[in-house]
């Protein structure tokens, strides 16, 4: 053999060793589904089973659960828009399951979960998809209780209202106290009386209330404070003097708590939200007069989803924002008419949001219902009767019960 095919056939080997190699690589990175993950890799015991995505269960996320694996403490979940490749990871967790709010509806995504530890990572696991899906909620008429007067389960104008481990917190405002009922309307307690300058546990046109996760209970007023009571109605603390200041008010109107606990409240008259902790230490506050993003025009009520965005009902218009007040979206406008129109406002109120996180807003002036998806897009809009609606809440099966400012009542409304 001479030298000019040796040197030929030397080219060739190398060559053919360089596109195995590249074979090898590419078929690996394909088996990963992640070209920038790890390459250390576990015992195949770490391997995680049982993988579930929701599939139209949410309007808002699509929730990931698998099956724990012995010995692991932390999981990392990927999303493709394809079967076998290109999964990127999204997050990791602690427990065994994750929710993927960064989705749009009309997609289909597929899901698989890799187990950390010291070692490295297992290998994935199996795919599964998910998607959201909009259903229309639909609801009919169907009971009420109170009237006028100042004996139990008798209202004076109430207004805010909620409903927590079981039971439905009434403001009775010009009762100025609260009433608290059964979820299947059976009153239980009351407490609060008036005083002008308000005192510890009493009132001067309570409005707005919420209750935390181990029932404390939380309730603002035109005296230009927020009070804290336990579960039984005894006084526990206060916060707030009349002002613009940081911590001060101008007829605080409605608050909320989010699932890290800190406590928002409308500031109306001061034309803010205000965030506190649960005993009142300031944290910050956002918002100005004026109707451009970001800024409000007497704010009447709020909520906050799952995710922790904060949705304010203005001036004919709803806000969202982070939990550190940042603007991210704007739903609706000024509906000139006399009729319901889906998405559009005459002058929204409350606001709500359900445990598959559909938002619900009503209408005051019109008055009805309308439910978007956190992401905007309106599911469903239903005219109420000719009772203007302020407040209300969504129960445990999903009812919507309202309070019936003028008429001194409590009206349900229920889901279909």
């Amino acid at each position: 053999m001479n030298a000019t095919n040796h040197t030929l056939i030397m080219k060739k080997t190398i060559f053919f060793f360089k596109f195995l190699i590249i074979i090898i690589l590419f078929c690996s990175c394909q088996d990963e589904g992640d070209n920038n993950d790890y390459t250390t890799i576990i015992s195949s015991d770490g391997r995680v089973t049982h993988i579930q995505a929701s599939k139209g269960t949410y309007a808002d996320r699509i929730e990931i659960s698998w099956k724990a694996v012995s010995g692991i403490s932390q999981y990392n979940i990927y999303r493709s828009f394809k079967e076998e490749s290109d999964y990127e990871l999204i997050g990791t967790a602690s427990d065994t399951s994750y929710n993927d709010t960064a989705v749009l509806i009309d997609n289909t995504y597929f899901y698989r979960v890799r187990s950390s530890d010291e070692d490295g990572l297992s290998d994935f696991s199996q795919y599964d998809t998910g998607y959201l899906q909009i259903e229309t909620p639909e609801y009919a008429y169907s009971n009420q209780w109170g009237s006028d007067g100042t004996g139990d389960s008798e209202f004076a104008y109430p207004e805010g209202i909620a409903i927590k481990n079981g039971k439905i917190y009434v403001i009775d405002r010009n009762n100025h106290r609260v009433q608290v009922f059964s979820e299947d309307r059976t009153f239980l307690f009351e407490f609060g009386s008036y005083a002008f300058p308000p005192g510890d546990g009493t009132f001067y046109y309570p409005s707005g209330i919420a209750v935390d996760d181990w029932g404390y209970i939380y309730i603002a007023d035109q005296g230009d404070r927020v009070q804290k009571f336990d579960a039984s109605g005894s006084f526990v603390t206060s916060w707030g003097t009349p002002g613009t200041a940081d911590g001060e008010f101008n007829y605080p109107s409605d608050i909320a708590i989010d699932k890290s606990n800190d406590i928002y409240v409308i500031d109306q008259g001061n034309h803010r939200v205000q965030k506190f902790s649960l005993n009142g230490t300031f944290i910050k506050t956002w918002g100005e007069n004026g109707s451009d993003v970001g800024q409000f025009i007497q704010p009447r009520c709020l909520a906050i989803d799952n995710e922790g965005f904060v949705y304010v009902s203005s001036w004919a218009k709803v806000q969202k924002f982070t939990s550190d007040g940042v603007f991210v979206d704007l739903w609706g406008n000024e509906n000139t008419t006399s009729t319901m129109i889906g998405g559009i406002f005459k002058s929204p109120w409350g606001i709500e949001i359900d445990s598959k996180g559909y938002i619900y807003i009503v209408d005051k002036t019109l008055p009805a219902i309308h439910v978007f998806t956190s992401q905007g897009v309106l599911a469903n809009a239903f005219s109420l009767d000719s009772t203007e609606f302020s407040y209300f809440a969504i129960s445990s099966t999903n009812d919507l019960i309202l309070t019936d400012f003028n008429n001194h009542k409590i009206h349900i409304w229920t889901k279909q």
